[in-house]
């Protein structure tokens, strides 16, 4: 394991079983995102990075992508690899946030779906309302009898 103060935004760490770049550090935990595999299927928020940012990175394998989905973890289990330039940590940065808003509105978009979906509170004399809920699983709901 590093020292605490070795890790900072712009560090490539290995975490658990995988690469990640810190993108920020707050005392204790970092912001990281993952460095995955260029087998794994191509998602919205991979970016491709060129041989010699991963070289610079101190990262063995030339067959990964930045992947902007945001996680936290705790610095002590963090092993610190190299860093990446200045440059490459904006532009990171950027594709993170991006996805995480992009998150947040499929969130809020899912959140108003499930309300317009479920019926309001209304009394429905004594009848038993049944659909199928996000996944497949069965939902009921009983009315109250007027």
């Amino acid at each position: 394991m590093t020292k605490n103060t070795e890790i900072v935004s712009g560090s490539v760490v290995f975490c658990r079983w995988q690469p990640m770049v810190v993108l920020h550090v707050m005392e204790e935990e970092a912001l990281l995102c993952p460095l995955v595999s260029e087998n794994e299927p191509l998602h919205r928020g991979d970016m491709e990075l060129a041989w010699h940012d991963l070289a610079e990175a101190g990262l063995s394998r030339l067959d990964v992508r930045f992947r902007g989905v945001v996680c936290r973890r705790n610095i002590r289990g963090l092993k610190l690899l190299g860093s990446v330039s200045a440059t490459l940590l904006c532009r990171m940065h950027a594709l993170a946030c991006r996805e995480q808003e992009q998150r947040l509105l499929e969130q809020r978009a899912e959140r108003r779906s499930m309300r317009s979906t479920f019926p309001d509170d209304r009394p429905f004399g004594g009848v038993k309302q049944v659909w199928m809920h996000r996944g497949g699983h069965r939902m009921e709901h009983r009315g109250m009898a007027g």
